[in-house]
């Protein structure tokens, strides 16, 4: 089934429903808890005991992690807290801090780098009207810009270093995409036919170039 985002409100919950009400033959179906219809999914979730805890944004950001990158995971995270209400903050936090981390991890400390990304999701929060402070988590300390998340000349080395290993036909293909990237016509942006063990260097070349440029 496919992951949809907690912000679009009824898509979510009617994926909580279908996951655990069996033999819903209907969107009224799903809607109706001991014979009352109720007007949106939320509510029929809620009347079904399904958001009495915090299993399902658990299972959310279990999901989430498998595949999106740890900026996106960060955001994932700011929206449940702000838009699901979940009992315990502390505890999802605790579970998934190193997961939103990744990025920072790669060249700062644990604790530098779970500051920065409690800066993130305090950024997020601040759009919402909420803070880490007044949800319950740990308050991020100094300025988000004083450690940098990766180190640009140490980026740069490893890119040369990488695509300098490549045989011709990989580097061919390489330059190829690489170019596609900064090209305006979208239609020179679609490849077919790789292998899945090219995109997945590919990709890696990509995030290097990316940070070190």
């Amino acid at each position: 089934m496919y992951v949809v985002n907690v912000k679009n409100a009824e898509p979510f919950y009617l994926r909580i429903l279908l996951f655990h009400v069996p033999g819903a033959t209907s969107f009224k179906f799903l809607r109706t808890v001991d014979n009352v219809i109720y007007d949106t999914f939320k509510q029929a979730a809620f009347h079904r005991h399904l958001l009495n805890s915090d299993e399902e944004w658990d299972h959310c950001l279990h999901d989430a992690s498998t595949y999106q990158m740890p900026k996106q995971l960060r955001q994932t995270f700011a929206f449940i807290l702000c838009f699901c209400n979940p009992t315990n903050v502390l505890e999802l936090w605790n579970k998934y801090s190193i997961d939103t981390s990744l990025d920072y991890l790669r060249s700062n400390i644990e604790a530098a780098s779970w500051n920065l990304t409690l800066h993130d999701i305090n950024a997020t929060l601040e759009q919402h009207g909420s803070s880490c402070a007044s949800i319950g988590l740990p308050v991020p300390t100094g300025n988000a810009t004083e450690v940098q998340p990766y180190n640009q000349d140490e980026e740069r080395e490893e890119a040369e270093q990488r695509i300098s290993s490549q045989n011709r036909n990989q580097l061919a293909a390489f330059e190829m995409i690489t170019r596609a990237i900064g090209n305006n016509n979208e239609n020179d942006r679609y490849f077919f036919g790789w292998p899945w063990r090219f995109w997945q260097n590919f990709l890696l070349f990509n995030i290097i170039i990316f940070h070190s440029g």
